[in-house]
């Protein structure tokens, strides 16, 4: 049954990949970002699996090769040093691993795999118009989540829980809004990033402004759903990013937003109680919100005691992935009691247990770096792309902030973001590129 799903959606892309390969590559990114990571051909043994991601991601690095994509000069990938040196610094931490299978397979997963993704991506947009085009497909993309996870929260309905073999839901997560995405806390980044790019082009004058005007109102709609502190925090915090670069069109129709909100909030008062409770709880460490907020402080903590054990631990952590299987008791302050620690809800502190101080190092330099370099697209762009832009650093942002709170283990976020980041970095009226 596996294969049934899997050829549904990889036949006709591979045809559309062969025939016309930047419509192919708009449907790569569309399915990328939409789709569960399940099902997956299970490989056996200590192999990584395939899921649907990397079986897509394979499928488009042949197309980019037969269309020469990564080895035609006038295919640039903007600055390919960065991420080949944050490859490339990773694998010390993997070498100096607990565990290198488990290793080998988090560093192709989440290192590997999204470089290769860049690389495709940058190479194969060619203008304004290719990059513009892969922004739309994001929206669209998260505006489909979206709405499958409204009718999930209507209905109960959820086509992964209904047609995905294989695929059981956690006893934990079963009244959950999830929409596509493995955790509810995920499915909410996600419509945080998406809001303001919906936004954006709700701002073009065309026949669809008011479609896009839908879209953000579904996105807003499926963040609250997520239940969830950190994707609302997160979408106010792209909102203000948005507000405070998109400029003066932009600002003055974002009121539209505030306005919105403020009649939502007095026709359904249920919706402050329930934003203004989980403030409140936030502050209060008896509270069980209080407790977790607290909790993704203190594994910063947690994760520097433990790599002291050592000076090479201390530069390049327990290797990739490790913190799935090291169990690591500890004292938490706020109930003074020991216990495990089973859930790694900070990315940054789980990047520090993983990959030590130059690991995360690495890991924010390179994040540093390619939202200065999009920063400065700003100045090459007309206003259009300008707003666009912006939207481009809001949703980035919202990635930023949420890897304080969860860590980032759906693949679908990771090809969201740098899908954004090169198509930030190619939205230049100019001719000039900068090249790495």
């Amino acid at each position: 049954m596996n294969y049934f799903f899997i050829a549904l959606f990889i036949g006709p892309l591979a045809w559309r990949l062969w025939t016309n390969y930047q419509q192919g590559l708009c449907w790569a990114v569309f399915l990328l970002i939409t789709l569960s990571a399940n099902p997956v051909i299970l490989s056996g043994g200590s192999f990584p699996n395939f899921s649907m991601q990397r079986l897509i991601l394979l499928l488009l690095l042949a197309a980019a090769l037969k269309n020469r994509k990564l080895s035609d000069p006038h295919s640039a990938i903007l600055f390919k040093g960065a991420l080949l040196g944050y490859a490339a610094v990773n694998i010390l931490p993997l070498l100096l691993s607990i565990d290198f299978m488990m290793s080998i397979k988090t560093y192709l997963a989440f290192t590997a795999e999204i470089v290769l993704f860049y690389f495709i991506i940058s190479a194969s947009i060619h203008n304004r118009h290719d990059a513009r085009q892969l922004v739309v497909v994001c929206a669209l993309a998260l505006v489909t989540v979206a709405a499958l996870a409204i009718v999930e929260r209507f209905t109960g309905y959820n086509p992964v829980d209904a047609y995905m073999p294989g695929y059981m839901r956690k006893e934990l997560y079963e009244h959950d809004i999830l929409s596509t995405f493995p955790h509810r806390i995920l499915l909410g980044t996600a419509m945080a990033m998406g809001w303001p790019l919906a936004f954006v082009f709700s701002q073009d004058e065309s026949s669809l402004s008011w479609a896009w005007w839908i879209g953000v109102g579904v996105l807003i709609l499926a963040c609250y759903f997520s239940f969830s502190r950190g994707p609302w925090i997160a979408a106010i915090l792209g909102g203000s990013v948005l507000f405070a670069l998109g400029g003066r069109r932009v600002r003055r129709r974002s009121f539209v937003i505030l306005i919105l909100a403020a009649i939502a909030l007095f026709a359904r008062p249920g919706v402050w109680e329930t934003l203004s409770s989980s403030l409140h709880d936030t502050t209060n460490t008896e509270s069980f919100k209080g407790q977790t907020y607290q909790y993704r402080w203190e594994l910063w903590g947690i994760a520097w005691k433990r790599i002291l054990i050592s000076g090479s631990r201390m530069l390049f952590g327990f290797g990739q992935g490790s913190t799935e299987i090291i169990p690591i008791e500890a004292e938490l302050s706020y109930t003074g009691e020991t216990a495990t620690i089973l859930s790694w809800d900070n990315h940054y502190a789980a990047t520090l247990l993983e990959t030590g101080l130059v690991g995360l190092a690495a890991f924010v330099g390179l994040h540093v770096f390619f939202i200065t370099k999009v920063a400065k697209v700003r100045a090459y762009c007309n206003e259009v792309d300008r707003a666009l832009l912006a939207s481009i650093l809001a949703s980035v942002t919202a990635m930023l902030f949420i890897m304080t709170n969860v860590a980032i283990f759906a693949p679908q976020l990771n090809y969201l973001l740098w899908v954004l980041i090169a198509a930030g970095l190619h939205l230049r009226t100019q001719e000039s590129k900068e090249e790495g």
